[in-house]
């Protein structure tokens, strides 16, 4: 038997050891649930998780998983997914495609196989979904972008709603870039800002959604334990703020300059497709989750990025 609304659940992560899963892991823990991962290594996964959690193999893009241990859990989320941040070559978009689309099917087969599924499945995605939408507000009713990032988030949305045929309720996280400690964007971008070479990307006009990592994790268990949730849902802060505000207020946290603005034609030139779409315009609305019940921890930018880089 599966567990009632409200009792400790069963819960199981695909892509635990990324930089959001391996949190997630900790929080689901931290607030009284059981947590399971699947994990190609689980040997190396045993070093990255917390001792709570119970490993077990699996190759997500070659093998449909275990039928008994979907079984016997409430819950899962899959969050594997090849990096973006990188030049996207013709074999890397692949790469990219095939790491979301086939885990996620093979997770649906999986699922279909079983007797009695879980209740939810939270699927990942990200606010590339929408493309660029200058300065509309989105929902999550608007409709996608036509670049290669937003297919992508299409493809996989469109793969993970395949589980709700088998009776799953299924939910579609749109992340935007998560701020957190030792590593994602913010990893990314503090080097060069600490060099005092931190600034704009190009017209820095542009709106720029972002997250603290404990409303990313808190959004994700939020969506597992209330049933009224279902369908792709925003899990991006409420403070909108655009890239020059966002630099701004990094080089303030760190007491460095941020005025070396980087051209977009630049940023194109070098990063290609995910040049254009850092230089995308987002301005993503948290309405949804915040109508579900969802109280945020980090709504400032300030704060979020103070309390990221505190030693």
């Amino acid at each position: 038997m599966k567990t009632g609304k409200g009792q400790r659940k069963k819960i199981l992560i695909c892509g635990a050891t990324g930089f959001i899963g391996s949190r997630l892991c900790s929080h689901i823990l931290e607030s009284g649930h059981d947590c399971f991962a699947f994990s190609r290594n689980p040997e190396k996964a045993r070093g990255i998780l917390p001792a709570g959690v119970e490993i077990f193999p699996w190759i997500a893009t070659e093998e449909i998983p275990s039928k008994q241990i979907l079984n016997s859990v409430d819950a899962i989320v899959n969050l594997i997914g090849a990096p973006i941040f990188t030049y996207l070559t013709g074999k890397k978009k692949r790469e990219i495609v095939a790491s979301r689309v086939k885990s996620t099917a093979n997770l649906v087969r999986g699922i279909a196989a079983c007797s009695e599924p879980p209740e939810v499945y939270v699927g990942g995605s990200a606010v590339g979904y929408y493309g660029d939408k200058g300065e509309e507000e989105v929902s999550e009713s608007a409709p996608p972008g036509d670049d290669f990032l937003a297919k992508v988030c299409v493809l996989w949305e469109q793969e993970a709603q395949k589980a709700g045929q088998y009776g799953v309720r299924v939910v579609c996280i749109r992340t935007s870039p998560v701020l957190g400690k030792g590593g994602g964007m913010l990893a990314a971008m503090s080097g060069a800002f600490r060099f005092g070479l931190g600034g704009p990307l190009g017209s820095g006009k542009q709106w720029m959604p972002w997250i603290h990592m404990e409303d990313e994790v808190g959004i994700i268990l939020h969506c597992i334990l209330n049933n009224g949730v279902k369908g792709p849902v925003n899990a991006v802060s409420p403070h909108q703020v655009r890239n020059e505000e966002f630099t701004e207020t990094l080089g303030k946290v760190l007491h460095r300059p941020a005025f070396l603005r980087v051209p977009a034609f630049v940023l194109k030139g070098l990063l290609g497709d995910l040049g254009k779409a850092m230089l995308a315009s987002q301005r993503v609305s948290c309405r949804k989750i915040m109508n579900a019940g969802y109280k945020f921890r980090f709504v400032r930018l300030e704060d979020a990025l103070r309390e990221c880089l505190k030693e």
